[in-house]
């Protein structure tokens, strides 16, 4: 198998993992840790993308943190899904899977390593940790 194969084949498992470990909270309603401060509770993101909640993304007075992009995010998943949890958890899966993914191909990248080879088998490139291995583990410990 030529190496852009096993690559291909790598992410789809990541993928495939991810969709399967998060697949649960498709049914689950919004939690009360962060969801009321973030969706629920938020006028400003239930209204869904406004030139005045871009604005506001942007401003920095939205939280203790600067994080525009995931304020923009919500406002996106309000304005197609409303207050249906589904599919709010729905999109955090996908982040979640391409994240797994873009840090394998990243890992991949540095190291030259889809996965660890058999020491029965000459190095040809330079080997470095399991990418695949710690892409499934980073997404996994989310859970």
């Amino acid at each position: 198998m030529t190496d852009a194969r096993r690559t291909v084949w790598a992410c789809a498992a990541l993928v495939l993992a991810t969709a399967l470990t998060f697949a649960p909270a498709g049914g689950l309603k919004f939690l009360h840790f962060d969801d009321d401060a973030y969706v629920t509770g938020n006028p400003m993101v239930r209204r869904g993308l406004s030139v005045e909640g871009w604005v506001w993304a942007w401003s920095g007075s939205s939280g203790p943190y600067w994080q525009p992009l995931a304020w923009l995010s919500h406002m996106l998943d309000c304005q197609l899904f409303g207050l249906n949890p589904a599919g709010h958890h729905l999109v955090n899966l996908l982040f979640h899977a391409a994240n797994a993914a873009l840090l394998f191909l990243v890992l991949r990248r540095m190291t030259g390593a889809v996965a660890m080879r058999p020491r029965r088998r000459p190095r040809r490139e330079p080997c470095g940790p399991p990418s695949a291995g710690v892409g499934a583990s980073g997404d996994a410990h989310r859970r």
